[in-house]
């Protein structure tokens, strides 16, 4: 199985999750720091924000960011990416307003404390950018200056964090939304310079025709990260402690998957330029699905004793709650990798029609088991999710083999 193994995306590969391991380090070390600070109550409204953002990301996103990652890997002259990034910097500065104002008014007439949440309608607008410009390292080969510039954005984020809350005694949300606002708009401010972009050319790309395009990859974009709005479903439709408990485990898991991620991110670009052969498919899904399995293991065996140690008894309820989503996010991790392998082989509509179905199904199912069970039930429904999705991503990965061997 060795001789299946390419050079090129082990070394991509590596430096992907080398990076990835840090910067997921770090982010589940914010969040649990900053539950640790915040009230039970007031963790459930930033978490619920925070879910919320996510998606309101994916959404401006309009499936730009990947197909951009797919031109540039083809040729990397083309213009066409720098019109992509362009059209999307104007997009992201309008969404960041809207939600400016949407902050605004819910410190206003709803509750105080969104006011410290005010810094994430700017932070959204550069997190996007910087995703995006990572994206061109990538499809560039450049893993390990795209690992060098996310790990030193969120170090530096949970750095100030600590340092603006203990030092100068900030409110624990507003000290970590200036520091990861901060992190973010320096490192852009770096990587735009870096990359020598240029966004001033007469560009002859109509805008329907581009988003023609790309609209499968946001389809699929959106509907992957809907699901993250179940945090603020939850909210509404129980309590905000359960919000608090469901995000927790949200926030503090889902960086684990850095493995899958790491992968999914280096065999886009590699599959697009046909480096992967259809053989090879199955030797790399195997393989980072096995390797992603081992931190939702160590996980599910050691939660009993980590939970009580980083955050006492406040958060006791959340053990069972890691169980159950550590054995579904191997089942995520699995899907994320063929979603990469089906988009890099002109299958993104195949993707987004199992994105559309999975998640609009456990939206709906979240309701009634959120109403029922609270956080608990909630949690079912997304492993639920989890191995839907799986099953359909791998059908759909059989087919195309199938299809390509009869060729």
């Amino acid at each position: 199985m060795l001789k299946n193994i390419d050079k090129k995306v082990v070394k991509n590969f590596s430096w992907a999750l080398i990076g990835r391991i840090f910067a997921a380090l770090c982010q589940t070390i914010g969040i649990v720091l900053l539950a640790r600070w915040e009230s039970i109550n007031n963790f459930g409204f930033v978490i619920s924000i925070l879910a919320f953002s996510t998606v309101l990301i994916a959404f401006i996103d309009f499936g730009l960011n990947t197909f951009m990652i797919k031109e540039r890997a083809r040729n990397i002259n083309s213009n066409l990416v720098n019109y992509c990034v362009k059209i999307n910097s104007n997009i992201t500065l309008f969404v960041g307003f809207v939600f400016f104002i949407i902050i605004l008014f819910l410190s206003y007439f709803y509750n105080s404390f969104f006011f410290y949440m005010l810094p994430l309608t700017f932070w959204i607008i550069f997190e996007k950018r910087n995703e995006q410009l990572l994206g061109i390292y990538i499809a560039d080969g450049n893993n390990k200056k795209a690992t060098q510039l996310l790990t030193l954005r969120r170090f530096l984020g949970i750095f100030l964090f600590v340092i603006s809350f203990k030092l100068f005694n900030i409110n624990p949300t507003l000290a970590y939304s200036l520091s990861i606002l901060l992190s973010s708009v320096l490192l852009f401010r770096f990587t735009i310079k870096d990359l020598n972009l240029n966004l001033n050319l007469n560009f002859d790309y109509k805008l329907i025709e581009v988003l023609k395009k790309t609209f499968p990859y946001w389809i699929n974009s959106l509907f992957a990260q809907l699901r993250n709005i179940d945090v603020t479903i939850v909210s509404i439709i129980s309590t905000p402690i359960h919000a608090a408990y469901f995000g927790f485990i949200n926030r503090a898991v889902t960086p684990l998957n850095m493995v899958a991620t790491s992968m999914a991110s280096v065999i886009l670009p590699s599959v697009s330029k046909k480096e992967i052969k259809i053989e090879q498919f199955y030797f790399y899904l195997i393989f980072t699905t096995i390797l992603a399995s081992l931190p939702f293991l160590f996980l599910f065996f050691s939660v009993d004793i980590l939970i009580p140690f980083a955050l006492g008894n406040k958060y006791i309820e959340t053990i069972p709650l890691f169980k159950i989503i550590c054995i579904g996010l191997i089942f995520f991790s699995a899907s994320s990798i063929i979603a990469s392998i089906l988009q890099g082989t002109d299958l993104q509509k195949e993707v987004a029609k199992v994105n559309i179905i999975s998640t609009s199904i456990y939206l709906i199912i979240l309701i009634p088991f959120t109403y029922y069970g609270n956080s608990l039930y909630a949690t079912y429904s997304l492993v639920f999710f989890f191995l839907f999705r799986f099953i359909f991503m791998g059908y759909y990965l059989i087919k195309q083999k199938k299809e390509t061997s009869e060729i």
